[in-house]
């Protein structure tokens, strides 16, 4: 019994949302691919936008990713399909913004912008499809030459281990 204690404890620790799709409020945007939002039981949580990378503080195009996201999460109630934990706690998930039809993801409209770059390793795509949406959005924007590819400095697609 005690060798499942552990377990027991992680579980009853995990919020009733963990792993299932949760509606919060952004309360502020750190940078184009990170947030942080008031969950439903009122705790704050970091969040990481899944499966991209938008540039850093010292990267060409941060202050348009950031001013993207703001302009597009800052006060609103967007919704979060969590993926897991990042190596700094952070909660890694696709933000969707919007209602059906009209639901946008942040992630692939960054991309699309040419504001971040997918990750090409490890990638956490549900499936071939969201996969595949990312691809022709980041083909697109290289074809354009969007912001993050007008520059000799490419940010990372390779998340850090």
């Amino acid at each position: 019994m005690t060798r499942f204690l552990p377990i027991l404890l992680l579980l009853l620790a995990a919020p009733a949302w963990a792993g299932e799709r949760v509606t919060v409020t952004v309360t502020r945007v750190v940078d184009g691919d990170t947030i942080h939002v008031t969950m439903p039981d009122g705790a704050t949580e970091r969040v990481r936008v899944s499966a991209v990378n938008a540039p850093e503080h010292e990267d060409p195009c941060f202050f348009e990713a950031r001013e993207f996201a703001r302009a597009m999460l800052e006060g609103q109630t967007v919704t979060l399909d969590p993926q897991g934990r990042d190596r700094f706690g952070r909660l890694l998930a696709y933000v969707l913004v919007g209602e059906d039809p009209q639901i946008k993801s942040l992630g692939l409209e960054l991309v699309r912008a040419g504001l971040a770059v997918i990750y090409t390793t490890r990638y956490r795509a549900k499936n071939a499809t969201t996969y595949k949406r990312y691809q022709l959005a980041q083909m697109e924007a290289m074809a354009a030459g969007r912001c993050v590819y007008r520059s000799p400095r490419m940010i990372k697609t390779t998340p850090p281990d």
